[in-house]
């Protein structure tokens, strides 16, 4: 008999099962959704970390002294990139894939958490019920 009462408490959790994420809060599910998106952006941005930047300078000069058609000019690009480095590179791209995959099953962990902690709250407020209708019925059987 007990079994069969605990079973049918079960049946519920079952179908929520199903959709684990309905069962957070609207605001819950923007924050994990929001977290995965920061993830997914800080990611992208250790990806392309390793990148130096580009210099560009660009000067030009007149000179009168001597000769007013003279003029200078100089345009250098300065490009400072860790091409010996390739190894370096390859990791840094490696672990921010890992960072990322880590960091999203931390997200997931939180998440699973969040619903566990809801499907708790849930099967207590169902007990509490199912004891409230029991006490009902052994006032019932009492007056009998």
């Amino acid at each position: 008999m007990q079994l069969a009462k605990y079973s049918l408490l079960l049946v519920p959790f079952l179908l929520i099962a199903n959709s684990d994420i309905e069962i957070l809060s609207k605001n819950s599910q923007d924050i994990l959704n929001t977290q995965k998106e920061i993830n997914k952006l800080e990611s992208d941005k250790l990806y392309l970390d390793w990148v130096n930047k580009i210099n560009l300078n660009y000067n030009k000069s007149f000179n009168e002294q001597f000769d007013p058609t003279q003029e200078s000019q100089t345009f250098s690009v300065e490009i400072n990139q860790p091409i010996f480095k390739s190894g370096g590179i390859y990791f840094a791209t490696i672990y921010s894939s890992v960072s990322k995959d880590y960091n999203d099953l931390a997200i997931k962990l939180k998440e699973k958490e969040l619903i566990k902690n809801a499907l708790i709250s849930i099967a207590n407020l169902k007990k509490i019920d199912l004891e409230i209708e029991k006490s009902k019925l052994l006032l019932a059987n009492a007056k009998i």
